[in-house]
């Protein structure tokens, strides 16, 4: 379609075909811009997700009289951080709710949130890739599970404060925790044999993960362990083959399954 096909259709009386030109990620600003302000919500929603569309719109729709366009726009990375502020107090918990998640949010705002008496919102500024190291670090000494839970899965979150979060007291904390892109190498080998299975398994899912600790997982008694090194896309031709003599159906599935598998492989555990 032409520039001015995608111009001419913005007046089309289908609107099926404006939410089409509003929701494509190559349509001009200046036409994003007229469809801004079209009778269809559906339109209006696709501008408000379009990452392509001018802050100048955006602000426009920030303003729109149904909340699932200001939900739109409260989603868009695109969306400036002084419009997200004024979304961020909107009386529709989903818009406002949706501010919290957004990578645009300024860290003015997230510090207001981060002592926000509602877990659910801190939880949120703690998976927020955007949040200021000095705040995460507090939200990891959080009360609330939920909120340290955030921070030990957000990739920005200090190696400091992840070896710490590694030793928190609920182990689902100490698995997200560890298998955090952002943890140690050297410290996978020793978490490796952890006591804890959840531990084990956070280590084998950790995307820096050793082929030496997936032979080591692959002979771990906890079938989930097991399992989670047969799903890995890491996994060495020497660990496969020994896992495909597994008799236990969810180890051999997830090998099935994993394209990183060896074809023969594969097809050997369909006989």
């Amino acid at each position: 379609m032409t520039e001015q096909d995608k111009i001419g259709d913005i007046y089309s009386r289908d609107w099926s075909k404006r939410r089409e030109i509003a929701a494509n990620s190559n349509t001009p600003g200046e036409v994003l811009a007229k469809l801004a302000t079209d009778e269809y919500l559906e339109v209006r929603c696709a501008v408000a997700r379009n990452q392509n569309s001018a802050a100048e719109a955006l602000n426009k729709l920030a303003k729109d009289e149904d909340w699932r366009v200001r939900e739109a726009v409260a989603k868009n990375p695109s969306t400036p951080s002084e419009v997200l502020d004024r979304l961020a107090v909107d009386e529709e918990d989903d818009v406002s709710w949706a501010v919290m998640f957004n990578p645009n949010a300024s860290a003015e705002l997230l510090a207001e949130l981060a002592i926000n008496e509602d877990w659910y919102v801190r939880q949120s500024v703690a998976g927020n890739p955007n949040t200021p190291t000095e705040l995460l670090t507090k939200l990891a000494t959080d009360e609330t599970i939920h909120v340290r839970w955030g921070v030990a899965e957000n990739p920005s979150t200090p190696t400091e404060v992840l070896v710490r979060l590694a030793a928190d007291e609920f182990s689902d904390v100490r698995r997200i925790a560890v298998r955090n892109p952002s943890f140690p190498v050297e410290m996978l080998e020793r978490l490796a044999t952890d006591e804890d299975w959840k531990i084990r398994r956070g280590v084998v899912e950790n995307p820096n993960v050793t082929d030496n600790i997936l032979l080591i997982a692959s002979r771990d008694r906890n079938t989930n362990v097991r399992e989670a090194v047969a799903r890995n896309p890491k996994i060495p031709q020497e660990v496969a083959t020994r896992l495909s003599t597994s008799k236990v159906p969810q180890i051999r599935q997830a090998l099935s399954e994993n394209p990183s598998v060896p074809e023969h492989i594969r097809v050997g555990l369909s006989l």
